[in-house]
């Protein structure tokens, strides 16, 4: 079905006008139709497209899942479900990894931790991730002769991708991408150019850096390490599905995330200056202390034979 109403948009506008008959909105009338198309899809399709996105982000939410895939929460939540993964915190998680996988991660951490006989190196490491970020705004129609009250303002959500850089001093670089744009090979070799020259901007004392990013599908396309090896940056090894333990996300996010409560924003610029100040009034000590801890989460990956660890 979903391949003849592909090609044939008279039965398309004309399942949509049928829609309509009932009394439903244009709105409501697409969301039906988007889904009983991809109600039509094989099984097997969806399971595909939802492994495909939690190998780049194993601990994606539901609606992360979702927005990547195209069916709708339900239909993601549904699947989830069924084939044993489950969901915590509003994240979903693979239920288990495989035996390969645990020992790649093993492997990994152990490298890391008898790299060379003392941790300084780590100082070097420039380190940063990508996050969903919601912030609620309002709208309202403002008449001439009558102020906005409260009972004509409508609330929403609205979500935004965060992506910043940082080191042990401090911030190096971050950037609130475009509403409902996300990282793209292209998009994220542009970052690192600017990161680039962000931190030899502000760190023209160091003449090397080290760089720690998350195995995600951007990061590890062959565009981005030809980019990196150009530039002469060194990539530092990573345990493959393990995003809880980049720096950003068990220090900086997570701090982030905790200020982040109560909150609301009207729109973009007071979600920026927010998040300026808040990298702004962290002191050195802070980062310092989040790319610090990564000895002990090699540690730990090596200690629980590779499993998922929460911080």
């Amino acid at each position: 079905m979903a391949e003849v109403l592909a090609k044939d948009r008279h039965a398309l506008k004309g399942c949509f006008l049928l829609g309509c008959l009932p009394g439903l909105s244009a709105m409501e009338t697409y969301r039906n139709i988007r889904e009983t198309l991809v109600s039509f899809r094989p099984r097997l399709d969806i399971d595909d497209d939802i492994s495909d996105v939690l190998e780049d982000e194993p601990r994606s939410s539901v609606r992360e899942v979702s927005s990547h895939t195209g069916p709708s929460f339900a239909t993601i939540f549904r699947h989830q479900k069924e084939s044993g993964r489950t969901a915590e915190y509003g994240q979903v998680i693979s239920h288990e990894l495989t035996d390969s996988q645990l020992k790649l991660s093993c492997d990994l951490s152990q490298s890391l931790l008898s790299r060379k006989r003392n941790f300084d190196w780590i100082l070097d490491i420039v380190t940063g991730n990508e996050k969903w970020s919601l912030y609620v705004y309002h709208t309202g129609v403002l008449d001439d002769d009558e102020p906005l009250t409260d009972q004509k303002r409508e609330m929403h959500e609205k979500k935004v991708m965060l992506s910043v850089w940082w080191d042990r001093n401090g911030v190096i670089c971050y950037k609130l991408l475009p509403d409902r744009a996300t990282i793209t090979v292209n998009l994220y070799c542009q970052q690192l150019r600017e990161m680039i020259q962000f931190h030899r901007s502000l760190r023209p004392e160091i003449d090397h850096s080290v760089l720690l990013h998350y195995n995600a599908r951007s990061h590890s396309a062959t565009e981005s390490r030809n980019f990196l090896q150009a530039q002469g940056v060194k990539v530092l090894p990573h345990p493959p599905y393990s995003s809880d333990l980049p720096p950003t996300e068990y220090h900086l996010f997570k701090s982030l995330q905790n200020s982040f409560a109560g909150q609301k924003f009207d729109d973009r610029m007071q979600v920026k200056s927010y998040l300026d100040d808040f990298f702004t009034s962290q002191p050195a000590e802070f980062y310092a202390a989040g790319i610090a801890q990564l000895p002990q989460c090699w540690q730990d990956v090596t200690s629980t034979q590779g499993q998922y660890i929460t911080y």
